[in-house]
């Protein structure tokens, strides 16, 4: 057995009571510590380097989805709405579509003063729908309205302003539509809007994702 010397056991360690359940005096908890200390670093030490590694493997597989879904996304609008994506799906019209008339078919087109809703809104009238162009700029609107008139004859077709970017513009139109008591048979929602940097409408929105 060991013999107690001036407070310290003859192992060294520090002396115990033998008496249960009675707190650890301050050498005693300095020694269970320092014992404790290079187990719980190593623990922490794997830990670690386990969160590292699931971090570096969700980035890897981000970057694999993203690469994915741009490739993805490229060459599948490359085929589909690009000219030669057009020129493919058109071998699959149908003439008795092309045909079909509109009469007393209301259609409203955003964006119509240019591009594919000018276009769109050209055909719908050749047709002989009545066509709402909306447009946000009355100037370049009106120089599209007319020209879509005297190309198809049609007058059933009307010149509405509005900025899609701004809720209350959009809610101002709607009223005023709905006072027309008109059903909408057509809606094209043409008018978009994607930019690199986000900017915010006034009413504190994302110009993007309103458009």
């Amino acid at each position: 057995g060991s013999i107690s010397r001036g407070g310290e056991s003859a192992s060294g360690a520090p002396p115990c009571s033998g008496r249960k359940n009675e707190p650890l005096g301050p050498e005693a908890k300095q020694h269970f510590v320092s014992a404790r200390a290079p187990e719980e670093e190593d623990r922490g030490g794997g830990e670690r380097e386990r969160e590292s590694a699931r971090a570096r493997e969700r980035r890897k597989n981000m970057f694999i989805q993203k690469a994915w879904r741009t490739a993805a996304f490229g060459l599948y609008g490359f085929t589909q709405f690009t000219k030669s994506g057009f020129v493919e799906h058109a071998k699959k019209f149908r003439e008795e579509d092309m045909q079909i008339r509109l009469d007393g078919k209301n259609c409203l087109v955003t964006g119509a003063n240019s591009g594919l809703g000018y276009a769109t809104a050209q055909g719908l009238a050749s047709h002989g729908a009545t066509v709402y162009m909306l447009c946000r700029n009355k100037e370049r609107g009106e120089t599209a309205l007319n020209e879509i008139r005297s190309k198809t004859g049609n007058m059933n077709v009307h010149l509405e302003i509005c900025d899609l970017s701004s809720i209350n513009e959009v809610k101002s139109f709607a009223t005023k539509f709905s006072s027309l008591e008109k059903p909408l048979h057509v809606l094209v929602n043409n008018a978009g809007l994607l930019e690199h940097k986000r900017t915010t409408t006034p009413e504190g929105c994302w110009s993007s994702i309103l458009l």
